[in-house]
């Protein structure tokens, strides 16, 4: 008589898809997932706990944004609540603060804006850290904006009080202490913790 062995199949679970709203930006195909976007599948947060930037961010982008709009003639345009760029196909990217100038009236449609602002300024990293290893994220989206036509990408980082500066024509880019006065063109200078010290805000005491 034949024995016959039992086999027990074992059904593969697929992965729970993730909701594109969890998607922050998108770099040649591959999903950069929003910070804390593990705690929304969890369901231990609300999306729109980890949508928004915080107070603080908020704080600095708010002093950049009035002094851009105080500074720029009209030929300029200052985007800023995460402005949508395309770059190419599967390359989406988010903009805290871009500056236009003579920006077309055919570039202003419901998709994301398909031509290089002037500028970019980024306040900290947005997304999870498990989509990228942060620094290989500032390094890509900064090499991927300058490719595009971007002419300086201005990085402030709130967690280490550091402002880098890039620019397509400079291998090197600069990092300095917020202290300092950086220009983000034609002499118009930010100084982020002159700023925060005229507001009253302690960085040390931020929480």
């Amino acid at each position: 008589m034949e024995s016959t062995a039992s086999v027990s199949v074992v059904k593969k679970t697929k992965a729970p898809k993730i909701p594109d709203n969890l998607i922050w930006e998108m770099i040649d195909g591959k999903p950069l997932y929003r910070r804390g976007y593990k705690d929304v599948l969890r369901k231990t947060k609300k999306i729109e706990e980890i949508m928004g930037s915080s107070g603080y961010q908020s704080a600095i982008i708010a002093y950049l944004v009035k002094l851009l709009v105080r500074s720029l003639d009209d030929s300029f345009e200052v985007y800023s609540s995460e402005s949508g760029l395309h770059l190419e196909k599967n390359t989406n990217f988010a903009a805290d603060i871009a500056i236009y100038q003579n920006l077309p009236a055919q570039a202003i449609t419901k998709k994301y804006v398909n031509i290089p602002p002037k500028i970019i300024i980024e306040i900290d990293i947005s997304i999870d850290p498990d989509s990228m290893h942060e620094i290989e994220y500032i390094e890509s989206k900064t090499r991927k904006v300058l490719e595009f036509g971007v002419e300086k990408v201005i990085w402030i980082l709130t967690y280490v009080r550091k402002v880098i500066v890039a620019t397509p024509n400079n291998t090197t880019w600069l990092m300095v202490d917020w202290s300092e006065n950086i220009e983000i063109l034609d002499g118009i200078t930010f100084n982020i913790q002159n700023f925060l010290t005229d507001r009253g805000i302690d960085p040390l005491s931020i929480k």
